[in-house]
């Protein structure tokens, strides 16, 4: 997600999202809580309810900080998306919705936070990584005026260096994998951690798939990674 668009005229000004935005984002929390104590079984259950609760802010803030600072990424992402142009893409979206509501259902069915005291520090730190997760999606998205769900080329595009994407190339997949690997913890789920080091490696494919495309494809990117070495994480890879 390493590519950046010129902002258009009027990108910056004070713009409402539109209603039909903001009625998906609620749509999405109430699926979020349906799959979230529906197989937990009970309403009682204060990890699942501050999960929900984290999720429901830095979305509504997420739309509201993207309209604010480029509608028309806002638009580009959520509203018009392009469908995916790259068979590798296609297929990662086919496993990438199915596998996060997994990742849910069994967080929710099998916690054992309320069984192990120990389990609590271990919820604390989860919830600590998802709210970093959180602002490093939300802060690479406000640094890149082109980054679309889906992998592809549009005119005007160029490599983004601005913010993390001056010290990874690919901080949203990073923050996406943080996700993943601090859901389990979060909602006290050792099971959980299955699915969602799975999550993890089918990110770090679409990654290197990714990068292989923009070295290719996208004039200048090669300069930038020369430059900016790491994909994910600096000193590893």
């Amino acid at each position: 997600m390493a590519m950046e668009q010129k902002r258009a005229p009027g990108a910056g000004e004070n713009t409402a999202p539109p209603a039909r935005l903001l009625l998906e984002t609620s749509a999405g929390i109430i699926g979020l809580a349906l799959l979230l104590f529906i197989p937990a079984g009970t309403l009682r259950w204060l990890a699942g309810w501050a999960y929900l609760a984290l999720y429901a802010v830095w979305a509504y803030a997420g739309v509201l900080l993207l309209g604010r600072h480029s509608p028309e990424l806002l638009v580009k992402r959520f509203l018009a998306v392009e469908p995916p142009c790259n068979n590798w893409d296609k297929f990662f979206f086919i496993l990438f919705a199915p596998l996060i509501m997994t990742l849910i259902i069994i967080c929710s069915s099998q916690t054992e936070v309320d069984r192990d005291f120990l389990s609590y520090s271990g919820a604390v730190s989860g919830f600590i990584g998802l709210a970093c997760s959180y602002a490093l999606f939300t802060v690479s998205l406000l640094n890149n005026n082109f980054a679309a769900p889906y992998v592809g080329l549009q005119a005007g595009q160029r490599p983004c260096d601005r913010g993390p994407y001056a010290v990874i190339r690919h901080p949203m997949y990073l923050a996406l994998i943080c996700f993943f690997g601090c859901t389990p913890a979060a909602l006290g789920s050792f099971a959980g951690f299955a699915p969602g080091a799975l999550l993890a490696l089918l990110v770090a494919a679409r990654t290197a798939a990714e990068d292989r495309f923009l070295l290719k494809n996208l004039p200048g990117y090669s300069g930038y990674a020369a430059r900016v070495r790491y994909r994910l994480v600096p000193g590893v890879w």
